[in-house]
């Protein structure tokens, strides 16, 4: 699964300080707002075995670095 480009996209997050870049590609980004609390929305795609996984009942993991991370949700767009 990968970030894909979307025609909302006004913006793009780059590596940490002191991340090697290596590890760490441009993420391309929206800055919006819902229900008027600013929000970065960020749009994947799976790929080929990533569907076949998730449709044999696999789920989604979502790995954020660190101990912990901000409130967010994971969903599939409408």
């Amino acid at each position: 699964m990968g970030p894909i480009q979307h025609a909302t996209n006004n913006g793009v997050l780059g590596a940490p300080p002191d991340f090697p870049l290596e590890d760490c590609r441009a993420l391309p980004v929206t800055h919006t707002e819902v229900d008027g609390v600013p929000c970065v929305l960020s749009f994947w795609m799976p790929d080929a075995e990533d569907l076949a996984l998730l449709n044999a009942g696999k789920a989604v993991v979502l790995a954020v670095q660190g101990r912990t991370h901000a409130p967010l949700s994971v969903g599939v767009e409408a």
